[in-house]
């Protein structure tokens, strides 16, 4: 590997939920009874929210329709969106009593208990979420990242790989799955699930800043400083990102014309408070270097020594 993997944190910091798991099943291959199908068949897999509309977590449970699941299943979610995990787990034990059929309930209790530090809890509760609904992703997903907490890596990518293939809008678990291949230098892997991330969110920087980094393991350097230009787009206060990208084109692409402008519009953007970070005085002395550089090159002389890729900056 030609550089260290710190050079981007976003990509070290792999999973944010804590948790304990026992050994998975092969659930795949069980079969859903037709009734928690009813659950299940319209609902699209996400992290933490499966059913998402509500974006308000109510103080008590009255006026409540307990008949309809999916209004409860949105309160749910909002009451753990907000981190209101009492209100969240009466609701959750709503959905487990009046929708026993449906694996929402236990997997709602799941993810509770591994908020609240109760390991077996959350691997009980998603271990029964997975006999209503066997093979279904979103349950597939929190399973594995249950077992990653309990060090077991490569039961919990094969559960993360299962949950993509049944569900493959699950964005977290491509996203897990890509960090994962990444560190383990597994280059062509990592930039397929990065590739998938954004076909389902295109406003996940990270996954820019991924493909970026894959394409440099690759040897694409132009393909490279694209995937970051994306990313600035997203994050253009991102001092980290708006450097990476300038000195591939100084040091990898060696075009001095692209990076000077880069670094320019860098200084211009922190004299205007625009910028996560102030830039150091290296990073003058930087431009007059190639400011020498490009006043030196004889007329029609190319200074690149390789095609770069032409973007704007971002102003």
């Amino acid at each position: 590997m030609r550089r260290n993997l710190s050079v981007l944190a976003s990509l070290t910091s792999i999973f944010v939920f804590a948790g304990c798991a026992t050994t998975g099943g092969n659930y795949s291959k069980n079969k859903a009874s037709k009734e928690s199908k009813v659950y299940t068949n319209n609902v699209l897999g996400e992290s933490v929210i499966a059913y998402s509309k509500s974006k308000v977590c109510p103080k008590s449970l009255k006026d409540l329709d307990k008949k309809n699941w999916q209004k409860v299943m949105n309160k749910t979610n909002a009451c753990i969106s907000k981190q209101n995990l009492a209100m969240a787990e009466k609701l959750a034990k709503i959905l487990a009593n009046e929708h026993h059929v449906s694996p929402w309930g236990p997997y709602y209790l799941s993810l509770i208990a591994e908020q609240k530090g109760q390991a077996m809890r959350a691997v009980w509760m998603i271990d029964l979420a997975l006999k209503k609904a066997p093979g279904k992703g979103i349950l597939l997903f929190q399973k594995g990242r249950l077992l990653w907490k309990q060090n077991k890596p490569t039961l919990a990518m094969e559960l993360y790989e299962a949950a993509v293939r049944e569900t493959p809008e699950l964005v977290d678990a491509h996203m897990s799955l890509a960090q994962v291949y990444y560190r383990d230098q597994e280059f062509e892997k990592a930039g397929k699930h990065f590739e998938k991330v954004v076909k389902y969110d295109r406003r996940n920087a990270n996954a820019f800043i991924g493909l970026a980094e894959c394409e440099l393991e690759d040897g694409d350097e132009a393909a490279a400083v694209n995937y970051l230009e994306k990313a600035i787009s997203l994050k253009p206060a991102n001092l980290a990102l708006r450097m990476r990208q300038a000195r591939i084109y100084e040091n990898q692409l060696e075009d001095f014309k692209a990076a000077l402008k880069r670094y320019k519009a860098i200084v211009k953007l922190s004299k205007r408070k625009k910028l996560d970070q102030p830039v150091t005085n290296n990073l003058l002395d930087t431009i007059k270097r190639l400011e020498t550089k490009v006043s030196q090159a004889k007329p029609g002389e190319q200074v690149s020594k390789r095609n770069p890729a032409k973007e704007e900056v971002n102003k």
